[in-house]
């Protein structure tokens, strides 16, 4: 996707691609988009099923900060866990160019888990989290 080699690719761009993505695919009638009152907040997708929801929070980041290291982010993504299942998905497009121009990392070394106790629960909650590389050198062939 052309926003992936853009310097101002936004959330906004990562939003409608996730989106688009996964409306083209058997998801399509169960993906839902600002979603009001989840959580005393408002997610950015909702991926609805049969007795519960997953819920993604995305991010547009620009900062050198490993996305295990953003606690503000992963307690929003927590926060939609309130009255659902325990586990939440955490998406950012990273904006801070690569330091090596070398090959890109593998998906697997995009994806990451952490748990978090929310204080006074016996139950920890769960966020994975994927990272997408933005601002990305651009190859000759896009244009």
């Amino acid at each position: 996707m052309k926003y992936l080699f853009s310097p101002d690719a936004n959330e906004q761009d990562l939003h409608t691609d996730l989106y688009d993505w996964l409306s083209a695919g058997p998801l399509s009638s169960l993906t839902n988009v600002e979603v009001h009152e989840v959580g005393a907040g408002r997610v950015d997708i909702q991926v609805q099923f049969s007795g519960f929801h997953f819920y993604l929070e995305l991010k547009a980041d620009d900062s050198a900060v490993p996305i295990q290291d953003k606690a503000k982010y992963i307690k929003q993504t927590v926060s939609y866990q309130a009255a659902d299942i325990r586990i939440g998905f955490l998406v950012v497009l990273r904006l801070t160019p690569p330091k090596d121009k070398g090959p890109s990392l593998h998906l697997t070394d995009m994806v990451s888990h952490t748990t978090v106790r929310v204080q006074g629960s016996a139950s920890d909650r769960h966020v994975v989290m994927l990272e997408v590389a933005g601002n990305q050198t651009k190859p000759s062939s896009v244009r």
